[in-house]
Parts: structure tokens; sequence; C-alpha cells
């Protein structure tokens, strides 16, 4: 037991677990206390080695002797957590609350479980498969983009080509070295190789990150503990006519037996973000910023509680834009390590969100990597794999299509060629496009802009519509249809009905009314006239009399809709206009000759059914534009 809690401490896991499963074998039935503490911190072990069902094996033998340790309650949860055993971990969870009602770790464990589902059922869009080419028996993870275009990668591997003989005690494999892969012509990555140079030792090497010219390399240094004081060191190269330089040890706390790895650039290079268990943070491990001044830090300081818990959080990365990535097993999650995205806010704080499924699993899921702004890149999971080891994944966020599109033509359906249109939007756009030979127009938009569209035409008044485009992640296409109104013909005025032989508007004429205010009012210094038009049946005083009725009646709900009386002229024609069949009238009914006028000599050479279409088309409403120059001077 003496030997196996001294490779613990160590952080060796893989021989701690080989000792401690030997002592609980050959303890005496009556030494219960001995025994609970080789199962749990066998399950410890294995829970880090991510041998999920030993560990958890073992954990319930630690429960079954009753093991005392405080916190057998909490990682039982954290590991039915990480399994996907949601409802078994909020009861172990609860359990250990009892106790440590305070505990935020088993707090933050509840939320996660509790959200588990709603991620799992609400994916994102984003895409995630193995990388095949980059992927071994063994483990990969950590993947780091370089070069101008993201032409090469650089992960960390175990895999057999790495230099080291001897096999890591904390793993019991070999031990990583960083390998590089290029694209090649035909856009695939080439075999991975071992980095060239003097990076790769037989220790550990790994979590590769580079500055904002890519003339600078950190990465993760593990050394034997006989051979360091520190488990976990930073290293710095220099890149020299196609070559890294001979690393230095990036020295960041004064006591250099202080733990730092996994090491980031920020965008500019004055600050890198790392990871520490260093006292003063809020617990396991935490990231921390280092101000540089040249190669030098000046000045350092933990993210505090909105980034880092009492559980770890590691595997820092910064985007050419700001915004922090990092993988956290104390946030609330899927299990086991998720990736999460912090926004950096004008007050300071962060905005920090989990980026949900697929990009995390119930199994660990870190170490992102992106192509510049692009929305796609690598990380390393190791979900899947029976044996816990890591893998690379690329991800990519399909772009969403939005796209607004419509027609601009008259009110009789025609094209017209020299129409416009202005495009407004609540970013700042503003921009005019000129119509294609067949009248319709279509361009790009935004997720939740708002969009004020205006076509214009040569002789016609101006239209408005507003296009107000939702924020979801999904294709659409908005429709935007224009018909623009003529200043030199009448222009009829669809679905307005009355009370037959009377003036009343009837209720379903509401809509159409509606229009006109709104044309009126995106016009406002256009006065009307607005005509009313009856059929040849009657004498010519009774229509007369009942056109004049409607054309007033129509008038006076314009005036209630709010457009001032004196832009309206109200005129009744009786049957002394009749209407004059154009081409879209001639198409829609055969019998009908364009360029006639539906008089009565005409309509009575008609049949009765005929007869009835024709009197129906001289019943109407219309307006035409009398000036344009109301109020403006």
């Amino acid at each position: 037991m003496k030997k196996a809690n001294q490779q613990f401490e160590a952080g060796n896991y893989d021989k701690a677990y080989t000792i401690f499963q030997k002592a609980s074998y050959k303890l005496p039935y009556d030494r219960t206390d001995l025994k609970a503490e080789a199962m749990l911190k066998m399950a410890l072990c294995a829970q880090i080695l991510q041998r999920l069902q030993p560990s958890e094996n073992a954990f319930n033998n630690a429960v079954k002797l009753k093991s005392k340790d405080g916190n057998l309650r909490l990682e039982l949860a954290r590991l039915y957590h990480r399994q996907g055993k949601y409802a078994a971990a909020i009861k172990q969870y609860q359990l250990f609350l009892e106790k440590n009602p305070d505990n935020r770790l088993a707090k933050l464990g509840i939320q996660g479980c509790q959200m588990a589902d709603t991620l799992a059922k609400n994916p994102t869009r984003y895409t995630v498969r193995a990388e095949a080419v980059l992927n071994t028996r063994q483990g990969e993870f950590t993947p780091m983009l370089f070069g101008k275009d993201y032409n090469q990668i650089y992960f960390a591997s175990n895999r057999e080509q790495a230099i080291g003989k001897k096999r890591s005690d904390v793993t019991g494999m070999k031990k990583t070295d960083i390998f590089v892969s290029k694209l090649n012509n035909a856009d695939k990555w080439d075999k991975p190789k071992p980095l060239e140079g003097t990076i790769n030792t037989p220790a550990d090497e790994g979590n590769v990150s580079f500055n904002g010219d890519q003339s600078m390399m950190m990465f993760t240094r593990c050394r034997n503990m006989e051979e360091s004081s520190s488990p976990a060191e930073i290293y710095v190269s220099k890149h020299n006519d196609q070559a890294w330089s001979e690393p230095q040890r990036l020295l960041i706390f004064r006591d250099s037996t202080e733990m730092a790895a996994h090491a980031a650039y920020s965008p500019k290079g004055d600050y890198i973000y790392f990871v520490s268990e260093k006292e003063g943070g809020q617990g396991g491990k935490d990231i921390w910023r280092a101000k540089m001044e040249g190669n030098k830090v000046a000045e350092i300081s933990n993210l505090g509680p909105q980034i880092n818990t009492p559980g770890n959080e590691m595997f820092p990365y910064v985007r050419e834009n700001g915004d922090l990535y990092f993988a956290s097993d104390g946030l609330p999650g899927m299990g086991g390590l998720d990736l999460f995205h912090a926004i950096p806010q004008p007050d300071g704080s962060w905005k920090v969100e989990n980026m949900g499924v697929p990009v995390n699993s119930n199994g660990d899921d870190f170490g992102i990597t992106f192509a510049g702004l692009e929305e796609h890149g690598y990380f390393s999971s190791n979900r899947g794999d029976n044996k816990g080891y890591d893998h690379i994944f690329n991800f990519e966020l399909p772009t969403v299509k939005i796209f607004i599109e419509g027609t601009i033509k008259n009110g009789e359906n025609q094209i017209l060629p020299d129409a416009v249109l202005h495009i407004v939007n609540d970013r700042g756009m503003n921009t005019r496009t000129t119509i294609k030979k067949d009248g319709t127009f279509k361009f790009v938009g935004e997720r939740g802009v708002k969009y004020q569209l205006l076509a214009s035409g040569k002789g016609y008044l101006n239209a408005y519509k507003n296009v107000e485009v939702v924020d979801a992640e999904k294709d659409a296409t908005y429709k935007a249809d224009f018909s623009l109104i003529p200043l030199a013909k009448p222009i009829q005025v669809n679905n307005i009905f009355y009370d037959v032989d009377k003036t009343t508007l009837r209720a379903e004429s509401k809509e159409a009314l509606d229009q006109l205010i709104k044309i009126l009012k995106d016009n406002p210094h256009i006065t009307i006239e607005l005509s009313a038009h009856t059929d040849m049946n009657g004498s010519v005083e009774y229509n007369q009399q009942l056109s004049d009725g409607r054309a007033n009646e129509v008038v006076n709900y314009l005036i209630r809709g709010g457009i001032e009386k004196d832009r309206l002229t109200p005129k009744g024609y009786g049957k002394g206009s009749p209407k004059t069949v154009d081409a879209s009238m001639a198409e829609k009914y055969p019998f009908l000759q364009e360029g006639e006028e539906l008089n009565e000599e005409y309509i009575k050479k008609l049949t009765p059914q005929q007869q009835e279409i024709a009197n129906q088309i001289n019943r109407r409403t219309e307006f035409r534009v009398l000036k344009t120059t109301y109020n403006l001077f």
C-alpha cells in the first residue's frame, strides 16, 4: 500500500493501479479499511486512465466496503456522468450534497446531467467525423493547424513511431511525440511523420501553440520526476530556415516546481494562456493568463470563476478574434471534458457556452483548433474507443444559406427593364442593384438582420418592403415581390367588395384598403383620384349615384386610416368609363380581344356567361396619381 500510494502521489497511475490491485488481493479480510482505500484508489486511477468499467467496479467495491472517504460519492457521480448514466449520477451527486451542501462541483454536475438530455436532443449544425488518415490504434490528441493556408497539422501521439522506448508510468503506453502532416495536391492529409529536429525527446511532448506570425512555437514537455522537479513544463522554440530551434524552458513561476502546461498564445502574442494547479485558483487544474514582455513573463492572473471551477479546466485556445476555447469537466456538460466557447465582454467578464452536441460527447472532448476565423477545424476526443484512447476529429459548421428574392413588375405583370432595388439593413448595408432581364432579383441575406427594400422605376411610384431574417440555424429563402404603380394611368384596386346595389364596403375589403393606405403612407407627397365604376345594368342616373357613394365610402375609410383628406379626390364614373381589354385580361379570358372597350354594344354580342364576366370587370375601384408634390413646397 505504501508503494502504491507513492506511485499514486507521483501521478504514475498505471503503475499505481497494478500495485493497488495486488495489495487488495493480499490484504487480510479484517482490514476492510485498507481494502476500501485500495479499491477507491484503483477506481481513481482507472478513471484517469479512461478505463471506465474497471473504475465503476472498483468504486462499487469501495462503497460495499464502507469507504470513509468523503469524496467517494462525488467521484462515483462524476464517473456515472461521463458514462451518460445521468439518473445514477444525479443520485450520487445528491447523496454527496447531503453532507456537503455548498459543494459547487456537485451542483454544477447536477446542472450538467439535467442539461445533457436537452443538448443531445437539440444538436448544433456542426458536422463531426474522425480524421482517418491522422488516427491509429494508439492515441493522438491536441491538433494544431499551421501555415498561412492552414495546410499543416501538428499533434501529439504515442504511436509506434514515437522515439521514446520507455513506457510511461502514468499511462503504461509509449510516451508522446509531436507529429506533423501536410495537405497534398488532392487536399488530403499525407501520412503523419515525427517533427524533425530537437523538439521530440524520450520524454512526453505535445500540446503545440503558435504565435500570430507563426515564428514561435510553445509546447508542453513532461519529463521523469527524477529528471525534473515539475511534472509538466512549457518550452519555446523559434522557426528558423524551415526548422525549429533548440527549445528553451519558459519559466512562468518563480517556484520552478510549479506545474505549467497547455500554453496557448493570444492573437498578438502579448499574453499566453496556460494550465496550472497553483494555489489561488478555483481548485483542480485552472486556466491562467500571463502578460508577456518579450520572452519574459511580467504578470500572472487566474481567469476566475466564470471560466474555472473546482474541477479541471485545460487546453486553452485563442482564436484571432479573441474568443477563448477550452475544455472543462467542472462546468455543466455531457460528462468528462467538454469543449466550451468563452466570448470576452466589454466589462472584462466572459460569456461562456457549451459547444453542444455533436462536438461534445460523454467522453473527453478537448484540444480544439480552427482554420482562422472559418468555422471548421479539428479537435481530439476518446468517444467510441473501448480503450479510452484519444483520436483526432474534424468539424465544420455548414454555412446557413439565406436568400432574399423576388420580382419587380407593374400592375399588369409586365417586366420593368430599368427597375432598381435599393437595399438597406440594420448592420450598415446601403446598396442598390439592377434587376435581371426577367424582372427578378436575388441576394444573400444574413441571419438576425432586418432589411428595408425600396423598388423604383422611371414613371412609377416607389414601393417599400421590410424583410426580417430570423436568427435560426437553417437555410431559408425570403420572398419580396413588388408591383409598381404607374404615374400616368389608373390602377385597379383588387378585392374591393360592396353590398349588392349599396355603397357599403364589405369586411373582406379591409386587406386591400389597408394596402392602399400603406402605399399612400410610403409615398407621402402624392395625391390621388379615387374612382368607382359600375357595370352597364341600370340607368345612367342610378349608376352615377351608386358610384359616387362608393367612391366616397372608400375615401372615408382612407381618412379613418390616417390619410389627409386633401390628398384624396373621390370620383364616380357610373357606367360611363368602361374598361379596355389589356394583354393580361385577354390571356385570362380568351373570348376578349386586346384593345376592345367593354362598352354596352360590345358586351351584348357576348354569351350570357361571358357578359357576366365582362360586367364584373367593369365593376371596379381604381385610383390614379394626380400630383407628386403634396407638401413639398
